[in-house]
C-alpha cells in the first residue's frame, strides 16, 4: 500500500477549546514574531 501520513488537521475536527486555544497560540506566535522585526529592524518597522 502507499499510505501517505501528513500533520494536516482538519479544523472542523477539533472541540471549540481545542480551536480557541489553536487561536490564541497562532497571536501569541505572530505577537512573537512582530516583536522580533522590531528588535532587527531598531524599531523602524
Amino acid at each position: 500500500r502507499n499510505n501517505v501520513t501528513d500533520n494536516i488537521i482538519s479544523v472542523s475536527d477539533l472541540s471549540s477549546l481545542e480551536r480557541h486555544q489553536l487561536k490564541a497560540s497562532f497571536k501569541s506566535i505572530h505577537r512573537a514574531q512582530q516583536a522580533v522585526v522590531m528588535k532587527l529592524s531598531g524599531g523602524v518597522a
